[in-house]
This record gives C-alpha cells, sequence and structure tokens, in this order.
C-alpha cells in the first residue's frame, strides 16, 4: 500500500490534462482501496485464533508469552495502520500537491517506519513459529540460525 500511495503522488505531478489527471487519480484511488481492504480482511484475522487453536491442538505453550507476542504482533499492525492513513489523509483524501517538499518528507519518513515496522512484525512471526515449531535439534537448529 505505501508503493501505491508513492504511485499516487507520482501520477499526480505528470503533466498531463486535468481530465486524464483525474481519471489517473481516481484509478490509483480505486487501486488502493482494493489494497487496503485486501489489508483489511488478510491481516487482523488470523493471530487472535492462535491460543484457542493450541488449546484445541493440545499444543503446550507458555501461554504469557504468546499474548505477549500476539499483542506486540496487534500493535505493529496498529501502528502500520496509523501510518497509511496519516498518508492516506494527507495524499489521497486532500489536494495532494506532489511538488511539495513535506509531501516527499512525509512519504520517505512513512516508508521509513513502514519498513522498520515490517521488520517487527516478521520477528514475531518467527518468534510464534519458534513457539509452535517441533522441539526437535535440528528444526530448532535451523529456526535459531533465522532470527
Amino acid at each position: 500500500m505505501n508503493t501505491s500511495v508513492n504511485m499516487f503522488v507520482k501520477t499526480t505531478s505528470f503533466d498531463i490534462s486535468a481530465a486524464a489527471a483525474r481519471r489517473e487519480e481516481e484509478a490509483e484511488r480505486s487501486k488502493m482501496d482494493e489494497q487496503y481492504q485486501e489489508f483489511d480482511k488478510v491481516a487482523w484475522w488470523w493471530y487472535a485464533k492462535i491460543p484457542i487453536e493450541a488449546k484445541l491442538l493440545r499444543i503446550e505453550v507458555d501461554s504469557a508469552h504468546l499474548q505477549d507476542q500476539l499483542n506486540r504482533y496487534n500493535n505493529g499492525l496498529v501502528a502500520a495502520t496509523e501510518v497509511l492513513n496519516g498518508v492516506w489523509d494527507r495524499c489521497v483524501r486532500q489536494a495532494c500537491k506532489p511538488g511539495d517538499p513535506s509531501i516527499k518528507r512525509m512519504l520517505k519518513e512513512a516508508d521509513e517506519k513502514l519498513r522498520k515496522l515490517q521488520t517487527e512484525r516478521d520477528t514475531v512471526t518467527g518468534q510464534l513459529v519458534y513457539m509452535f515449531a517441533p522441539r526437535e535439534a535440528k528444526v530448532q537448529q535451523l529456526l535459531t540460525q533465522s532470527q
């Protein structure tokens, strides 16, 4: 979605007719709406069920540690959504002036924050995998090496 917002800003900076610019903006807005809906559908649903699924499958895990990891994952999603909402408000809901240095600065900062948040979510996901991975030595060794 971050890439789409950046593409939206670049699209609005092209030297084209006003009618063509409006069509391009509308196409980019529609694409971003679809991506956000997909993100909303996929990002939030899976992790909340993990404690219940672990109990049903009789997988023993440290419940407090599991909940801590799930909270970290959730907080990362909330933070990413807040970053995207700030960009969305500034570049999509309002008239965006692509040449404006503050827009470029905001997009750069958002990109850096989103990359950091993605890395943090990847780390948490790895920790979750580690919690549920088979306890065989070779598997543990491979998982430890990837951290």
